[in-house]
């Protein structure tokens, strides 16, 4: 898959539900369509801009593996995070089993980051 469809795809499915697609809802109950749906669009873009240039900024000047490995370290302590701060009802064995999966997640992932496979 090349990268124009395997980012439409990703940033479409990511952000089915997001903040921005509720706040362009809300405005789009009480305003006209085009201008929601311009500004709407103006600011998507101008996030994805600012995404792409420090991509390709960060690309440039960092090692791939430390890219990799900074990122899933942000996913996974973003995931333990939000299930911390959410979790208060969760009984002892969902927290374990999701600890564990995270930990799981994180070496498997890492590993392959540093042996530099994909």
């Amino acid at each position: 898959m090349d990268a124009f469809w395997l980012s439409l795809l990703m940033i479409f499915l990511a952000e089915l539900g997001d903040k921005a697609m509720f706040g362009t809802f809300t405005l789009a109950t009480t305003n006209p369509f085009i201008p929601v749906w311009i500004g709407s669009t103006l600011g998507t873009v101008l996030s994805d801009a600012l995404a792409i240039g420090l991509g390709m900024v960060l690309g440039k000047s960092l090692p791939k593996h430390i890219v990799r490995t900074g990122a899933a370290i942000v996913f996974f302590a973003f995931g333990a995070f939000m299930m911390y701060r959410n979790g208060t009802d969760f009984g002892i064995a969902v927290w374990v089993l999701s600890l564990a999966a995270i930990a799981l997640a994180g070496v498997l992932f890492l590993g392959k980051a540093f042996s530099g496979k994909r």
